[in-house]
């Protein structure tokens, strides 16, 4: 099987200079019933703290969608995944937009849910799913996007990281409907200081608000990092 590309965090950082201005359109992850979901109670509204950046309290999950200035566009594209320790999603996709659509990548925001048992039958899993419904989404749409589905890349930070790998590495493990088969394996990722083990060197609130505060030892292994 073909290797994941990783690309150095500095050349990825490279890409900041010289940056534009981009406007993201918002779109629902889920055309129907969102997964692994309960009945919203009133109570769990979507928050967004513009004071400190970022959301919580999510239950629709979306992808911002930021593309190119015509005529630069090379048929690449990126998923971020925000950080935020499983506990918020940050509010920094435009940022790294700006940056990838100077060089022509169309550029994939996902508000993730986080995990809760009020709205989650399996809060495990919740973001698992939606980041698998990301790329299947974008690679079932890569002829309207105007991207090659061969040229889908995550960028991952913090939990995000750990969202990103998970997804990538564990592709035997599919929690979303997929009887179309779509290839759910991204074609490269770049990681900034990711959460990629939850056996070794643990960030135990992560786990905590992921796993609970006993997750049991077949839990922690399967959401550690497994060969890239």
């Amino acid at each position: 099987m073909r290797k994941i590309s990783f690309i150095p965090a500095i050349i990825f950082c490279m890409l900041f200079l010289s940056i534009s201005f981009a406007q993201g359109k918002v779109i629902p992850l889920y055309s129907g019933k969102i997964p692994n979901s309960k009945q919203t109670p009133l109570s769990y509204q979507e928050i967004k703290d513009t004071t400190r950046g970022y959301f919580t309290n999510i239950s629709v999950p979306t992808l911002t969608v930021f593309t190119p200035p015509e005529g630069i566009e090379n048929g690449t594209a990126v998923i971020i995944f925000p950080s935020g320790g499983y506990r918020v999603v940050v509010d920094e996709g435009e940022d790294f937009a700006k940056a990838f659509i100077r060089k022509g990548i169309t550029v994939f925001v996902l508000k993730y849910r986080l995990p809760s048992d009020e709205i989650m039958q399996d809060k495990s899993i919740g973001a698992l799913q939606d980041a698998q419904m990301a790329i299947k989404h974008i690679r079932m749409n890569a002829k309207g996007y105007n991207i090659d589905p061969n040229k889908i890349g995550f960028v991952g930070l913090s939990a995000g990281g750990h969202l990103a790998t998970t997804e990538a590495t564990h592709l035997d493990k599919v929690v979303i409907d997929n009887k179309e088969k779509v290839n759910l394996r991204p074609d490269f990722m770049i990681l900034l200081y990711p959460v990629i083990s939850f056996t070794q060197a643990k960030v135990n609130a992560t786990i905590t608000k992921l796993l609970g505060t006993n997750p049991s030892e077949d839990s922690l292994i399967f959401l550690a990092t497994k060969n890239m």
